[in-house]
């Protein structure tokens, strides 16, 4: 409901703020906790439904095909900006932003996140740090010398 809230107000906000900039300036200010508290609400529910889960033995497909994602998605956050800068490009097709955004720009910057992390970030995932030499013991002359 709190999500449904959000994308309310952001729709509302364009629209008031010509008309009462007192209640533009206060909805601008209501909406981010509310997005976040929107957010807050949903994990907890996924965590929730998490442990159904687990109980039934049962993963939804949906949830699967999230978790791969989920195995490169610090590469998908370093790379998405870069392919969303790009798809001003796609607007030769004659779709809308929205359409463009879904059917091209996800699809293509999951693959470049993905591209990312196979050749740039999991290389590097395990590799052991070298092992420190240990310590030799050296016998201690001058302690036998001043005895």
């Amino acid at each position: 409901m709190t999500l449904l809230a959000s994308v309310g107000l952001t729709y509302l906000l364009p629209i008031v703020e010509g008309s009462n900039r007192v209640l533009h300036d206060f909805l601008w200010l209501f909406l981010h906790p509310l997005w976040g508290l929107g957010f807050f609400i949903l994990l907890n529910r996924f965590v929730a439904a998490e442990k159904v889960w687990r109980a039934a033995v049962h993963t939804p497909a949906v949830i699967r095909y999230l978790a791969v994602i989920g195995l490169f998605s610090y590469s998908l956050y370093l790379t998405h900006e870069l392919v969303v800068m790009e798809a001003y490009r796609f607007g030769f097709l004659g779709f809308s932003e929205l359409a463009t955004a879904i059917l091209i720009t996800t699809p293509l910057a999951i693959a470049f996140a993905w591209l990312f992390f196979r050749f740039a970030e999991k290389p590097y995932l395990n590799i052991q740090p070298p092992r420190p030499e240990p310590a030799r013991v050296v016998p201690d002359v001058v302690a036998a010398v001043d005895a």
